[in-house]
C-alpha cells in the first residue's frame, strides 16, 4: 500500500447564481473538461477532469464553495478516476497502472491518495463505494477476466468477499455505514443472484421473486433496506428487500406501466426511481416504506421527468425533458412538489445529486462540445 502527498491545484470560488442560472463550477487549470460524479451532504463534489477526450484523466474535487482541486496521483501514475465520496470527504476510485489495468484508490479529505492493496493474483481492481468509516468496496479482476467482490477496511486491508456456492464471480456495488455491502454473484453462464455481505464479510443470497431465475442488488440504506431487480425470460421487475431479506415487487403507478428503474433509497425507506408508461413516457416516482407509489409533480409542457437522488429529509433531485431532447434540472420537496432549476446551458446535460442544503449538482455540454460541472443553489 503506497501513500503519496503532493500540493493540489486549485482555483477561485465559483460565482453566485440564481435558481434558473446555475453556477458553472471551475475547470481544472490546463484541462478542457470536468464532470461531477457524486456529491456529499456537506456540498463536496467529486468527479473527473480530462483534456479533449483524454487521457490523461484526473480525479478532482470541488469544495462546498466551488473551488476545484486535483486529487493526488501516486508516483509513476498518469491518470485517476473517481467513483464515490462519503460525508467526511473521503473519496474512492482508481488509478491507472498501465495498459488496461488499474488499482483501487482512496483519497482522504485533504486529497492525499492511498493505493489499495489488491488481492493476491489480481490484475486490476476498482473501488465503487465508500462509507463514512472509510470502508471501501468494489471488484478485483483476475487472469481470464473473472471478477471477485472485495472490501478494504479503514486501514486499507483487503478482503476477498467470495461468491455464492455454484457461482464463479461477484461484484460489490454499494456499502452502508454499518459496513453491510450489496451486489451480485454470477455463474459462468451469466446467471446472477443479488447478494448481501454483513460487516464481517459473510455472504447471503437475497433470492428472486417467485418463478424468477436472476436478480441484482444495486443500493441500500443504513437500515439494510436494499433495492434492485429480479428477472425471468429477459423481463425484469424492480424489487426491494427489507432488513430480513424479504423481497417485494415494487408497485407500478398503473397496471399498464412497462418498466421501473429504482435509483436510490433513503434512511426512511423511501425509494425513488422512474416508471415507463405504455406510451413510452417516463415519470419520476416515489414509493413509501409500505410500497405505495406516487408520481412526482411534472412541469406543464415538458414530456417527462426522471429522479436521480433522494436526501434523508425527502428532497429529490432529477430532470425533465422535451420530445425534442431539451433537458432541464428540477428538484422536488418532500411533498413531491416540483421546482424548476433552469434549462441546461446549450440544452443538454444531466443531474448527479443534491447536497444536505438542497443544492443540486449536475453537468452540461458547452457550445464548443466540452463538459462542465454545474451547481444550483
Amino acid at each position: 500500500m503506497t501513500t503519496a502527498a503532493a500540493p493540489a491545484a486549485s482555483t477561485a470560488p465559483a460565482g453566485a447564481a440564481t435558481a434558473d442560472d446555475p453556477a458553472v463550477l471551475p475547470a481544472l487549470p490546463g484541462f478542457t473538461d470536468s464532470r461531477p460524479i457524486a456529491v456529499n451532504k456537506a456540498g463536496v463534489v467529486v468527479g473527473t477532469a480530462w483534456i479533449d477526450g483524454g487521457p490523461p484523466f484526473r480525479a478532482v474535487r470541488w469544495d462546498e464553495h466551488g473551488r476545484i482541486s486535483a486529487l493526488d496521483l501516486p508516483p509513476g501514475r498518469t491518470s485517476s478516476h473517481i467513483a464515490a465520496v462519503n460525508d467526511r470527504g473521503t473519496a474512492a476510485g482508481a488509478v491507472d497502472t498501465g495498459g488496461e489495468h488499474g488499482q483501487a484508490a482512496r483519497w482522504d479529505d485533504l486529497g492525499r491518495v492511498t493505493e489499495l492493496t489488491q488481492p493476491p493474483g489480481a490484475l486490476t481492481s476498482l473501488a465503487r463505494a465508500v462509507n463514512d468509516a472509510g470502508v471501501v468496496v468494489g471488484c478485483a479482476w483476475y487472469p481470464g477476466g473473472l471478477g471477485r467482490a472485495v472490501r478494504w477496511d479503514a486501514r486499507g486491508r483487503v478482503t476477498d468477499l467470495g461468491v455464492l456456492t455454484g457461482r464463479v464471480e461477484s461484484d460489490a456495488l454499494a456499502v452502508n455505514d454499518r459496513g453491510v455491502a450489496v451486489g451480485v454473484s454470477c455463474a459462468d453462464n451469466g446467471g446472477c443472484r443479488a447478494v448481501r455481505w454483513d460487516h464481517e464479510g459473510r455472504i447471503t443470497d437475497l433470492g428472486t421473486l417467485p418463478g424468477h431465475e436472476g436478480s441484482a442488488a444495486t443500493a441500500l440504506n443504513d437500515r439494510d433496506t436494499v433495492i434492485g431487480r429480479s428477472w425471468t425470460n429477459g423481463v425484469s421487475t424492480a424489487v426491494r428487500w427489507d432488513e430480513s431479506g424479504v423481497i417485494t415487487a415494487i408497485a407500478p403507478l398503473s397496471p399498464h406501466d412497462t418498466d421501473i428503474l429504482l435509483v436510490d433509497v433513503n434512511r426512511a425507506d423511501v425509494v425513488v426511481g422512474d416508471v415507463w408508461g405504455e406510451a413510452g413516457d417516463v415519470r419520476a416516482t416515489r414509493w413509501d416504506r409500505d410500497n405505495h407509489a406516487s408520481a412526482l409533480d411534472a412541469l406543464p409542457g415538458w414530456a417527462g421527468t426522471s429522479a436521480v437522488d433522494i436526501s434523508d429529509g425527502g428532497a429529490i433531485a432529477g430532470g425533465a425533458g422535451t420530445v425534442t431532447g431539451q433537458a432541464l434540472a428540477v428538484r422536488w420537496d418532500r411533498h413531491g412538489r416540483i421546482s424548476r432549476l433552469g434549462v441546461f446551458p446549450n440544452g443538454q446535460g444531466g443531474v448527479v445529486g443534491l447536497d444536505g442544503a438542497g443544492r443540486v449538482v449536475g453537468w452540461c455540454y458547452t457550445a464548443d462540445g466540452h463538459v462542465r460541472a454545474l451547481r444550483w443553489g
